[in-house]
């Protein structure tokens, strides 16, 4: 199956991560971290989808997503392309997870150690982290 999918990386004022935990009932990537994020709708492009997700995964509105990293993926089960978006969570707001049976802030150093993330998320922290306000004189 060819699908296009969206991933939001939020992080938070300490440069944490909020990762989804996907218990064994998931239909994919069981009992693994992940990103919030999932597929793109017909009609819809990729910043309308990350918005659209992040509604229903977290019951969070984002305010302005931004593009950072575009990865085309072969999972096997599915390929396509993976878009990439980050924004600094909104403290004031208040997170409830919609989807995924749990959900937590990572540090860089928390996700470098983890042997339960899924590995793309792997590539994609690598890809993204100069994005990430005290990382972006690194890269």
């Amino acid at each position: 199956m060819i699908k296009d999918d969206v991933i939001i990386i939020l992080y938070d004022e300490d440069n944490r991560i909020l990762l989804q935990f996907r218990g064994s009932k998931a239909p994919n990537v069981q009992n693994k971290w992940s990103f919030f994020g999932g597929g793109i709708e017909i009609n819809e492009d990729p910043e309308q989808a990350v918005k659209r997700e992040s509604i229903e995964e977290l019951n969070y509105n984002l305010i302005n997503p931004k593009l950072v990293y575009t990865l085309d993926y072969d999972l096997g089960y599915k390929r396509g392309k993976k878009y990439c978006f980050i924004e600094k969570y909104d403290s004031s707001k208040i997170l409830s997870l919609g989807e995924g049976d749990g959900m937590r802030w990572f540090s860089l150093e928390e996700i470098k150690l983890m042997n339960d993330l899924q590995e793309l998320c792997r590539i994609i922290i690598d890809k993204i982290v100069c994005f990430l306000p005290d990382n972006q004189n690194q890269g």
